[in-house]
């Protein structure tokens, strides 16, 4: 009986990748290979799309809001756009159920597998619903931090983390972080 248990919940992510795949469109992926600017110089450079929309890519993992975080990152290191963004979708909802614990947990999940975070609709998806949400009554520095790393992603992770705090009516961080951004070299 515990194998049993065993065999399916460590095979979830795995279930879920194949259902994205079972679902991928190549007509869709061509057009979002070239939305995401994929080709070799290109911010998106090698990023493999299935063609799942979002709402499909939703409904897939809504049956899984409980999968552990060692199966939600075996979601965020596939080479599949949409089983990453599936990851997220999965983390930004247990952060949003979870307890102080787990939130943090969670938070520093995600700040650690930055790398896998690798798209400006990825980050636009958790990086305020996450990061964001667990700075609002705590020090920032991190931030500050994310916008000096090499990383576009990271960058993108500092900006976008503040509209958690422009909800709040809290711009400070906001106009910081626009500031020193105001000569970046990406659009």
């Amino acid at each position: 009986l515990f194998l049993k248990w065993y065999k399916k919940n460590s095979m979830q992510a795995e279930t879920i990748k194949n259902e994205l795949i079972s679902l991928a469109d190549n007509e869709k992926a061509t057009i979002l290979t070239s939305f995401f600017q994929t080709k070799k110089g290109q911010y998106a450079y090698g990023d493999l799309f299935l063609g799942v929309p979002v709402p499909q890519i939703r409904k897939v993992v809504t049956p899984y809001k409980s999968l552990q975080l060692k199966e939600i990152a075996k979601l965020l290191q596939s080479k599949f756009h949409e089983c990453r963004f599936a990851a997220l979708v999965l983390l930004v909802d247990q952060f949003t159920r979870g307890n102080k614990i787990e939130r943090e947990t969670i938070y520093n999940f995600y700040l650690s597998n930055t790398q896998s975070i690798n798209n400006w609709d990825l980050v636009d998806v958790s990086a305020h619903k996450i990061v964001g949400a667990w700075l609002k009554n705590r020090d920032r520095c991190v931030l500050y931090e994310l916008a000096k790393s090499d990383s576009l992603w990271d960058q993108r992770i500092a900006i976008v983390s503040t509209l958690a705090f422009i909800r709040i009516n809290q711009f400070d961080d906001t106009l910081r972080l626009s500031e020193f951004f105001l000569t970046h070299n990406h659009h």
